[in-house]
């Protein structure tokens, strides 16, 4: 047992261990592009059910029969989403496992994802990262969910922006009616490869954190990246403590979280892609 010690205005524990305090840990790992999946080949499109590769459980909702994702070797998860209307696609990784505290509650998490490759040809088209509570075979994900959006503002150049977004509707909507959008914040670099990251906050808080330039993620406590935007997952101060406790499971039909990597086409036609490389999901304990 520790001593307790008085200094003078100071008041503390000899033999405290920093290193065992909360911090940032990660819970899991995928790189695609090492080839942590080895089945190459185009992934199963709108099954309405989670399809199993590899032990990792998804589900990919495409908005149009133009798109595809396809895991390619050495190289991560290729996705084409040029389409003949507009259309959002989106895949839901189920996390394997999070862990939670004694009361059942969840810890803070963190997804980042690293992308290159990207290539755009509408002011509308964007690609986005974040976290889910469930997957859905419909355009609109259940709430909650919150996500971190590299939005193209000038595809002709290409300029970009960064936009933290979340699920409208109740907890535990299995069916919410849209999506609330932060003000977008230019991106210094307008570069086709970076990171995108999504941070619970606390209270329902979600930050947008994430770079272009470069792939590297940055784990841990003792860096974090650039914050770009942020927001709230709508009506949190009105969820009862039950709910909150359970927050990733506040529907009945619910498994979450998932990680949720999505792309949009802003038009028809155009040649747009995207190459997901690395997925890494941290919580904090």
């Amino acid at each position: 047992m520790s001593r307790r010690s008085r200094f003078t205005k100071v008041e503390g524990f000899e033999g405290f261990r920093p290193e065992r305090s909360s911090r940032w840990r990660t819970v899991w790992d995928l790189n695609l592009k090492a080839n942590d999946i080895t089945t190459t080949g185009a992934l199963t499109e709108n099954a309405g059910a989670l399809t199993t590769l590899e032990g990792i459980e998804y589900h990919l909702r495409v908005g149009n029969a133009d798109q595809s994702w396809t895991i390619t070797a050495d190289t991560g998860l290729v996705t084409v989403f040029e389409s003949s209307s507009s259309a959002e696609s989106r895949l839901d990784l189920k996390i394997p496992y999070v862990p939670r505290f004694p009361d059942g509650q969840f810890p803070r998490l963190r997804v980042s994802v690293a992308f290159s490759g990207l290539v755009v040809n509408h002011n509308a088209d964007y690609v986005a990262a974040g976290i889910g509570s469930m997957w859905r075979n419909h355009a609109a994900a259940p709430n909650p969910g919150a996500w971190t959006t590299y939005d193209a503002v000038a595809a002709s150049t290409p300029t970009y922006q960064w936009i933290c977004r979340t699920s409208l509707g109740d907890l535990g909507d299995a069916s919410p009616s849209g999506t609330r959008s932060s003000s977008g914040v230019g991106d210094p670099n307008d570069a086709d490869n970076g990171v995108m990251v999504i941070e619970d906050a606390g209270q329902g808080v979600w930050n947008s954190r994430g770079h272009s330039g470069n792939t590297n993620i940055i784990i841990g406590s003792s860096a974090q990246d650039t914050y770009q935007a942020q927001n709230s997952t709508q009506g949190y101060s009105a969820y009862t403590d039950s709910q909150k406790s359970i927050f990733w499971r506040s529907n009945a039909t619910y498994d979450g979280p998932y990680v949720t990597m999505r792309t949009k086409s802003g038009n028809t036609g155009g040649g747009q892609t995207i190459t997901w490389e690395r997925v890494i999901v941290e919580a904090f304990l």
